[in-house]
Formats: structure tokens, sequence, C-alpha cells
């Protein structure tokens, strides 16, 4: 029996996800527990910028600090 999400060798497929980011270590620990899973590939970062302070709304983590965490991460960000 093949499953919707299984690779030809019987394999399950890693489920591609996008993962609101706020910058802070709660985030950090949920990328953290989602990959040790290993069914979800985390595709992209999403974040919400205050367009007048160019600051993380939940952490007022500057833009450049945001992604530089994404650059070391090797995963886009979506602003």
């Amino acid at each position: 029996m093949i499953c919707k999400n299984t690779l030809v060798i019987g394999m399950p497929e890693k489920i591609n996800t996008v993962m609101n980011w706020s910058s802070g270590k709660d985030a950090a620990l949920a990328y953290h527990l989602i990959t040790q899973q290993q069914q979800h590939k985390i595709t992209h970062l999403l974040t919400t910028l205050s367009l007048e302070h160019e600051r993380v709304f939940m952490h007022v983590v500057r833009e450049e600090l945001l992604d530089m965490q994404a650059a070391r991460m090797g995963i886009p960000l979506l602003k």
C-alpha cells in the first residue's frame, strides 16, 4: 500500500512548510522541535515587520538581525 506522501522506495516525503518566525527563543525552539521530527521541510520563514520602525512586531528585533538569522539557517525569509 502506498500513501499519498510516500516515495517509490517507501520513505515518507517531508511536508513543505512555511514557518511563522518571530525571531525569538520560542520560534527557535519550535524550529528545532519540528526539524527533529523529520516530517516537515521548512521552506520559508514568514514574519511581519513594522514599516515605520523596520523591526519585527513581536520582539522589536531589527530587520538586519532577522535577515542574519534566516541567512544562518539557510532558509529564505518572507516579509
